[in-house]
């Protein structure tokens, strides 16, 4: 387990976002692990999805808890729909079985399936806040720095 600082989790994003944009999915263990150790930030395992067999429409970046999992659990992510070019920071929920723990919901949550685009994905999650992204280089430190504000804002909703 290596526990990472807010800078190296800045690189990650950017390494996640600069793969996803251009559907580069041939390494992904560079982006979770160091020195064939799983990377953590804040106690949440970095896991990272770009698809399997084919580039995903949906490439995630998640952060992992006790024993959840992108298929069975809830988990911090970031998200880039390649198609509309967005990247969502939000609240995951597993669409294929039932989490056993549910999210602290805020005020400032909105549903998924409410964003303005047509994302068919994740209907039962939520999200803070969302940024049109075409190229790494729409990706600036101040984007970068709310990011992983909201991102400490959703680990702090996790359920104790």
């Amino acid at each position: 387990m290596k526990k990472i600082s807010k800078n190296e989790l800045k690189e990650i994003i950017k390494k996640f976002l600069g793969r996803a944009i251009k559907r580069d999915s041939q390494v992904k263990n560079d982006i979770i692990k160091q020195n064939n150790e799983y990377l953590y930030y804040n106690d949440f395992k970095l896991n990272v999805g770009f698809g399997q067999g084919k580039f995903a429409s949906k490439p995630w970046l998640v952060f992992l808890k006790d024993d959840n999992k992108t298929s069975n659990g809830i988990y911090p992510t970031i998200s880039y729909f390649y198609s509309e070019k967005v990247l969502i920071i939000g609240k995951g929920i597993s669409d294929e079985n039932p989490a056993k723990l549910k999210w602290v919901l805020k005020d400032d949550d909105e549903k998924w399936i409410d964003l303005p685009f047509d994302i068919n994905k994740c209907k039962k999650c939520y999200y803070k806040k969302y940024y049109k992204i075409e190229k790494l280089s729409d990706l600036t430190e101040k984007i970068l720095e709310e990011i992983i504000f909201y991102l400490e804002d959703i680990m702090r909703d996790y359920p104790n």
